[in-house]
C-alpha cells in the first residue's frame, strides 16, 4: 500500500481512495467530501486501536481535584494513565471508579493531600483523590484524536500499517452519502478485517525484565 512508504499523506490516501471507488475523475465525490472522509476514518481508527498517543504534562491546581481532559490536551478523547512527580519520585497513580474514589480516598470535604488516585467522569472529567496540597506536576499519558489533513503534503501521524484500513473507512462513508448502503457495509467489513490484522500483527515479543525471572518481581 502507498507504493512502500510507511508514511501516508493526504495525496496518497485520496488516490487510494479514488482507486477503491473506480472515481479517479471526482466524478461522483468531490475532492473535499473525500477528504472529510478520509480525516473521518483516521479520527475513527485512532479511536479504535488507541495507538495514537501523546505525553501531556500538566501542572495542578492546589485544592482542585476535577479537572476536563479537553483542557489538559485540545486532541485528547480519553487518559491511559496518569504520573504525579511528587519530590523526586514519580508516582503512577491508580485509577478507580467514583465511587469507590469519593467514599475510600476522597470522604472528607478540604482534605488536601498528595493524591493517590484519579476517576473518570462522564465523558470528559477527571477527578483526583485526595484534592492536591500542591502544584504538583503530572504527566497525562493521552489517546488523542489527528488533526485534520488539509494539504496535500499533509501526513497521517502513524506510520504503516496503521495507515492500511483507513481508506476503506473512507469509502463506507462515501458509499453512505449516495445512499449505497450494501456497498458501504462491505466497505465497513473489510476495514474491520485490515485493523483486525493490523492489531494482531502489531503484538511484538519482548524481554521485560532482562535481568531477572519473573520469580524475582511481584
Amino acid at each position: 500500500m502507498f507504493q512502500g512508504e510507511r508514511v501516508a499523506s493526504l495525496s496518497d490516501y485520496l488516490a487510494e481512495v479514488e482507486r477503491y471507488l473506480h472515481d479517479s475523475t471526482n466524478s461522483y465525490w468531490s475532492e473535499s467530501d473525500l477528504t472529510a472522509y478520509i480525516n473521518k476514518a483516521i479520527k475513527q481508527r485512532d479511536r479504535d486501536t488507541g495507538m495514537n498517543r501523546e505525553i501531556t504534562t500538566f501542572t495542578l491546581t492546589t485544592g482542585t481535584n476535577v479537572y476536563q481532559v479537553a483542557s489538559v490536551n485540545a486532541n485528547a478523547f480519553d487518559v491511559f494513565s496518569i504520573i504525579l512527580n511528587y519530590s523526586n519520585v514519580r508516582q503512577l497513580l491508580s485509577q478507580l471508579p467514583y465511587t469507590l474514589l469519593t467514599s475510600q480516598v476522597q470522604g472528607i470535604n478540604l482534605y488536601n493531600q498528595v493524591s493517590l488516585a484519579y476517576a473518570k467522569y462522564g465523558a470528559g472529567a477527571i477527578y483526583f483523590a485526595p484534592a492536591p496540597n500542591q502544584a504538583y506536576v503530572t504527566e497525562w499519558d493521552c489517546l488523542v484524536a489527528s488533526p485534520d489533513l488539509v494539504n496535500a503534503t499533509d501526513a497521517d501521524p502513524l506510520p504503516a500499517p496503521w495507515t492500511d484500513p483507513v481508506p476503506f473507512l473512507a469509502c463506507s462513508f462515501a458509499k453512505i452519502q449516495i445512499q449505497q448502503y450494501d456497498e458501504a457495509e462491505r466497505f465497513k467489513g473489510l476495514y474491520r478485517d485490515r485493523l483486525d490484522e493490523v492489531m494482531a500483527n502489531s503484538r511484538s515479543s519482548s524481554m521485560p525484565y532482562p535481568y531477572y525471572g519473573f520469580s524475582g518481581w511481584r
